[in-house]
């Protein structure tokens, strides 16, 4: 049984085979010119009953019930469950010994108890909590199962309960669709977005925002404070003062908080009404004015007082029509600017500005990608990195001429969208980046890469990596796994004749041999972030003696 339609796919239907799969007809009764999609239930208890929910791209098409094994159909209703996620989420189940009663969800949950007919709504996704929500605990009223519903599922064990699979996670229901709670404590699923953000004084302090489920603080624990609405987009905090927090919804939806995300106002960015905005519109706080923010529309937008002020740097379109997707600022000079668009109307592009946005210049020698992100080095005004999006492209480029050439450093990487970049501040030639596979590393400014961490690393699409100074360490917000951390690549071992922040002297080992305890010596001529780590004569890693901040002077580590 074929259940999914495309798009405007002229094989749009329900297909079914008498045969075992070797020949397949169109099921006759049901929609064929629909434009979203078909979803099926079969009854456990009565396989002749069947029922489809059909969905054109955004807006119902009906359920429709069979009582003869699909050979004919009917009607039932033509409630509009699915309304504009027709293409995308909407789904029947029948209770397994109960042929007559159905879930019908899509945007709610919905239940008939007369084979489809009359389907009454027992959820609002709007009912949500807000606030910090306990792990395992109540998300909401029993009437509150989470919007866009992909899957409902009757257990096989216990006909009366039921599990919604929705773009919050998973809801249970022990009275046949009734009421609902919250499955979701322990799972890490949540998506996402750029950019994430950390307070610079407090590693307790971080907000993010997610696909379809709002904007999260977190508070130190498992325990995250949903804040703003919608679906998450980019965050910020202050650099200067934490109690000054920035989150959005989508489409550039700036919200702005002056205690520390207890609440929140507007900071709309008034100026860019009537402009196109990309889903996940970007802002950027200045490297050393978190004043001065420049946000992206069809035009760049700035404000100098926080947000509450806005104006264009231009009258015309930056980039004849085609919106901003992503914002960098010169840590060096805050009148230097470089933004990447997206294909609206024409090619992507990259383009800098040299006095604040009033005028742009097109930046050539790039791949007809969308850049996804765009970074300063760290001590080099002249350095920038982009990474690209798409395929059978190179991924990262970096310029070290301010943007008149480019060249790609993409050895050891592999040929999947590429969504962001750091660079540690204390090491620079560390770049890490963030791809729809995982994590990666260079060791030497990005002429190689190789995957960097272990576990959640592996196989996840990150979509941005930040810094978290208060407690160094690298922040990995994934669509998918939710945000973990790890430790940043310890400093490099170098000879005495490079600059003393990238040297460290370790001395020989004392007693040797030693059977019981050895101690180790080494020396830092200036404050920096050292790693020792224990490794077998294989050269496998016991443990991680020590990975910390260290002061200038010596320093001694007993180990047994």
């Amino acid at each position: 049984m074929g259940i999914h339609g495309a798009y405007l796919s002229p094989d749009a239907g329900v297909y079914r085979s008498t045969d075992g799969g070797n020949s397949w007809s169109l099921s006759p009764g049901l929609p064929s010119d629909y434009t979203g999609k078909t979803m099926l239930a079969i009854s456990p208890y009565e396989p002749q009953v069947m029922y489809a929910s059909v969905a054109d791209a955004f807006v119902s098409r009906g359920l429709y019930r069979s009582t003869d094994g699909g050979d004919n159909w009917q009607l039932m209703s033509t409630k509009d469950v699915a309304a504009y996620q027709g293409w995308y989420s909407h789904d029947v189940a029948v209770m397994p010994n109960v042929p007559n009663l159905v879930l019908y969800g899509g945007i709610d949950m919905h239940k008939s108890i007369t084979g489809g007919a009359n389907p009454l709504q027992k959820s609002y996704w709007y009912n949500w909590d807000f606030g910090v929500t306990p792990v395992g605990g109540p998300e909401g009223p029993p009437d509150y199962v989470h919007a866009d519903i992909h899957g409902i599922y009757f257990s096989p064990h216990h006909s009366h309960q039921a599990f919604a699979v929705t773009d919050g996670g998973v809801l249970f229901s022990g009275d046949a669709g009734e009421s609902w709670e919250g499955r979701n404590g322990g799972f890490q699923s949540q998506q996402f977005y750029a950019n994430f953000s950390n307070s610079s004084t407090d590693s307790s302090f971080a907000i993010g925002g997610m696909q379809d489920n709002a904007t999260a603080i977190y508070l130190g624990g498992d325990a995250w404070r949903r804040v703003i609405g919608g679906d998450g987009m980019s965050t910020a905090i202050n650099p200067d003062n934490d109690m000054v927090v920035y989150g959005t919804s989508q489409n550039l939806n700036l919200q702005r908080s002056m205690n520390r995300g207890q609440t929140f106002s507007s900071a709309a960015v008034t100026s860019a009404n009537g402009e196109a905005k990309n889903f996940n519109a970007p802002y950027e706080l200045a490297p050393n004015n978190p004043n001065l923010i420049f946000a992206g529309a069809q035009r760049l937008h700035r404000s100098t007082n926080g947000g509450a002020n806005w104006a264009a740097t231009t009258t015309a379109l930056v980039d004849g029509g085609n919106s901003i997707l992503t914002i960098a600022i010169s840590p060096f000079d805050e009148d230097v600017i470089y933004i990447g668009t997206s294909p609206n109307f024409n090619d992507p592009r990259i383009l800098k500005s040299t006095n604040s946005g009033s005028t742009w210049t097109y930046i050539n020698g790039l791949p007809n990608r969308t850049a996804m992100d765009i970074v300063f080095h760290p001590d080099d005004e002249e350095t920038v990195f982009v990474v690209f999006s798409g395929f059978n492209t190179e991924h990262v480029y970096r310029t070290t001429d301010g943007g008149a050439t480019w060249t790609a450093i993409d050895n050891g990487l592999p040929d999947v969208p590429t969504n962001t970049l750091f660079i540690d501040p204390d090491f620079p030639q560390h770049l890490y980046v963030g791809n729809d596979v995982g994590l990666y590393i260079s060791y030497d400014s990005g002429d190689n890469w190789e995957p960097y961490g272990e576990g959640p690393s592996d196989a996840v699409m990150v979509m941005h990596l930040s810094h978290s100074p208060a407690n160094d360490k690298l922040r990995i917000a994934t669509h998918g796994l939710g945000v973990y951390q790890v430790d940043l690549a310890e400093a490099p071992v170098t000879s005495s004749n490079e600059p003393a922040k990238e040297r460290l002297l370790l001395k020989a080992p004392y007693p040797n041999p030693s059977s019981d305890m050895v101690t180790i010596e080494w020396q830092l001529p200036a404050p920096t972030r050292a790693r020792l780590s224990l490794y077998n004569a294989q050269g496998r890693l016991i443990r991680v003696l020590e990975n910390r901040a260290m002061p200038a002077g010596d320093h001694q580590y007993h180990c047994r």
